[in-house]
Formats: C-alpha cells, structure tokens, sequence
C-alpha cells in the first residue's frame, strides 16, 4: 500500500498542530501552481491548475495555461542563453517540456511585466491513465540568483566581463564547421611596459577600455574572449571585407586609448585566420599574430588557412 501512513499523519496533524495535510502541506506550498494536462493531443497542450494560482509564477489568474501562453514569455535574454545561444537554450527547454517519454525537471526564465522570472517545471505521467500528466511549477526565482552568479563566473573574465577561455573552448567546439569561421588572434603592444611604468591598476583600467571596444563590435556568434594577461580571441562568421572592416575598426578606436597617467598611446596587433579545413585555428591566428608583431605592430594581417 503507497501510502499506509496518510490517514494516521493527516490525524495527528489535524489533532495535535491544527494542520490541514492536504491543504497545508500538499497543496499549500507558496510559489508554486500544481496542474494536469491531456497529452493525448500533443499539438494542442493545456494545462489545468489543481492547486496554487498561476499569479505565483507570474502570470494571471486563470485556471489554465496552454504551452503556448506558458513559453511565449521565455526569456532569451539570460546567462545561459548567453553562452549556449539564445535558439539553442529555447530549443532545449521546449524540447524537454514536450518530452512526454520521460519524466521531465527543466528550470528556464521568464519575462512578465518587466520582471525575470525563473521557473522550475516538473512534470510526469499519472499512472492510473497514462494520456495524462502532473506537472509542477515553481517559482525558484529567490533561490537561483547564487547558481546564476556561479554560471557566470565559470564563463567569463572577471575584469573585463568578456568570456573566457573555457567557453572559447566550448564555443570552438560547437561551431568550428560553421561557413566562414574566422579566428582573430589580439594583442596590445607593449603592455608589459604599461604595468612596470605606471602599475597593473593602469594596466587594467586600459584592459577594460579596450575590451569595451571588443563587446561593441559583438554580435550573435561573433564574440570575443580574454584568454590571458593581455591576449585576446575573437571566434567570428562572415565574409572578408566584414572581417576585415572589424580589425580596421578596432586598430582606430584602440589608437584614441591613452594610458592613465603618462598619457602613452595604445596599438593593438591582430593576426586573423580564414578557416577551410579548420584545423588548430587559434594557434594558426597566434602565428598570425607574431608575423604582425615583427613587421611593426599596430596592424593586422589576413591570411587563409591552407
């Protein structure tokens, strides 16, 4: 018998603490809406609310939801969507939600009167009719700010906010194949001068300066990392004069940054790299990037790989 002790702890509840079990404790947890839906008809998803009210997890107060109501708020705006691509994440959560194979434990955000909302759904088959499911939605927005802030930082440059190299190596690993794939290999020039003259605090106020300059130019796929000291990465698509248009731009706007205190002008030296086969870019564009530096720095140069 599943549940043996229900009726003896719904008495003692009621009789010694006042407490309804149903109400109170199955059914009365704040934050979250417990529903059923008929997956019969799996292009038509509906769900009904059982217990809570759909305003805990940010909607109106309906006593139900269709899938549609319920994804057309998802926010592509997040951390996750941030590394793993804004279609790829809505993707994954949708695909897991109507996965009806399996149990499903998917948390995702959402956007409603301006506000993100982050929301674990639950959901699995109710055995007495199999065409059924109970899902629970909880409001985990409270508690999820700790693994958002841990997600970031495993991704990205504490100083200049830019992804690291783990996630260029993530990125790399994802996209490698993709058409006009191009790597661009950044170095400022005679940086280590900058922070024996003048101070790492220096060194790091252009640092951001210029890594400002980089996240302006970013879009979509085309994004820049900070892999070390002053080293930087940009994994970038597109044809040849839109990659070389990016470097020209970055040489200008680099120029216009001058160092704190004695006012010493900065350059930046680029080694880009066409990719056809695709074959250890990143090391390619640094050798790129040291034929630049021995003609004189402040330059790029543009080679296909071969």
């Amino acid at each position: 018998m599943k549940n043996k002790y229900f009726l003896q702890a719904s008495k003692r509840l009621q009789d010694e603490f006042n407490i309804n079990i149903l109400d109170d404790v199955i059914l009365g947890m704040e934050d979250r809406v417990i529903l059923y839906a008929d997956i019969s008809h799996k292009e038509n998803i509906t769900y009904h609310v059982i217990a809570g009210s759909l305003e805990m997890i940010g909607f109106e107060d309906h006593s139900s939801i269709t899938f549609e109501q319920l994804i057309a708020y998802f926010n592509y705006d997040n951390k996750y969507a941030e590394v793993g691509g804004k279609i790829e994440h809505y993707t994954n959560v949708t695909e897991q939600i109507l996965d009806f194979s399996k149990e499903t434990d998917v948390t995702f955000p959402i956007i409603t009167n301006h506000q993100e909302s982050w929301l674990k759904y639950t959901a699995g088959p109710i055995k007495g009719n199999l065409s059924l499911i109970s899902v629970t939605i909880t409001n985990v927005t409270r508690y999820y700010e700790k693994t958002l802030e841990d997600y970031e930082k495993m991704h990205k440059d504490s100083l200049t906010r830019l992804f690291n190299k783990n996630t260029l190596d993530y990125h790399y690993g994802l996209r490698y194949h993709f058409k006009d794939i191009h790597i661009f290999f950044l170095d400022l020039d005679n940086f280590k001068s900058i922070n024996d003259t003048e101070g790492h605090d220096a060194g790091n106020k252009c640092l951001v300066q210029f890594a400002d300059i980089l996240k302006s130019l970013q879009h979509n796929y085309n994004l820049f990392y900070r892999v070390g000291g002053d080293e930087f990465v940009g994994l970038f698509f597109g044809d040849e004069s839109y990659i070389k248009s990016i470097a020209e731009e970055i040489l200008t706007r680099v120029r216009l940054i001058c160092t704190p205190s004695l006012k010493r002008q900065i350059t930046v030296s680029i080694g880009i790299i066409k990719g056809t086969i695709s074959e250890n870019l990143i090391v390619k564009a640094d050798s790129v990037l040291y034929e630049a530096k021995l003609k004189g720095k402040d330059r790029y140069i543009y080679k296909i790989e071969k």
